[in-house]
Parts: C-alpha cells; sequence; structure tokens
C-alpha cells in the first residue's frame, strides 16, 4: 500500500459549516419539541421527572434556541 494513500486516508476534515448548521437546527427543533412536551405533563409526571411544576413552566417558556451547557457540550 503506498503511504500517501494510507495517510491521506487516515486525515478526515470535520464537518463543514453547512452540515453544523443542519445539525444545530435539528437540535433546535429537538429541544423545541421536548419543552413543548413538558407543558402537557401533569404534576406526577413531572415528579417522576424530578422537576416541579414551577421548574417545567420555567424550562417550557425558554426559545428553542436557548441550548442547556450539557447539551451544547454533546453537540461538539
Amino acid at each position: 500500500m503506498d503511504m500517501t494513500v494510507a495517510a491521506s486516508a487516515s486525515v478526515r476534515p470535520g464537518p463543514g459549516p453547512r452540515r453544523r448548521g443542519w445539525g444545530r437546527l435539528a437540535l433546535w427543533l429537538s429541544l423545541w419539541s421536548e419543552r413543548r412536551t413538558l407543558r402537557t405533563l401533569d404534576e406526577r409526571m413531572l415528579a417522576d421527572l424530578g422537576l416541579s411544576p414551577a421548574q417545567a413552566r420555567r424550562e417550557a417558556r425558554r426559545p428553542a434556541w436557548d441550548v442547556p451547557p450539557a447539551r451544547r457540550a454533546s453537540t461538539r
């Protein structure tokens, strides 16, 4: 095997700006859907998640592009 082929096969560029943009949009849509679902849960369901109704309302009011740090780190 030619060494130049082996070396170039192991180096892959990261995702381009367009791909990152689609990934960010997918994350925002996911957050929007999750926060919309939070609005529909009753107190028992929220308790199962470890959330109070006030916490759920606060989270549900956040805009889709307000990504929590833990979710932001997992998309890099």
